[in-house]
């Protein structure tokens, strides 16, 4: 991440912390680029990310899945709806 930084030193952040940059994107560089835009963190690409993931969660919970992995199917995908729901952009 500290090469990053230093390769984005100019970057405006307009309210937004390092870290919470960091946190929201996982310090997954490749998602850091997608949220640069015009010398400014822009976190909105972000909004596509959490949607795909909500939609994906959402068709593995109405497909029928065999009894072996219904269970831990059924654990899982109320977390990761529950997780989404906390994002804020």
């Amino acid at each position: 991440m500290k090469c990053w930084w230093n390769r984005h030193s100019n970057l405006t952040l307009e309210g937004v912390s390092k870290e919470d940059v960091e946190e929201l994107t996982g310090c997954i560089p490749l998602l850091l680029n997608q949220c640069v835009a015009s010398g400014k963190v822009d976190l909105s690409p972000l909004e596509k990310v959490a949607n795909k993931a909500v939609t994906f969660t959402d068709d593995m919970k109405v497909k029928k899945i065999d009894d072996k992995t219904s269970y831990k199917w059924k654990l899982y995908v109320p977390l990761i709806q529950l997780s989404t729901m906390d994002l804020t952009f």
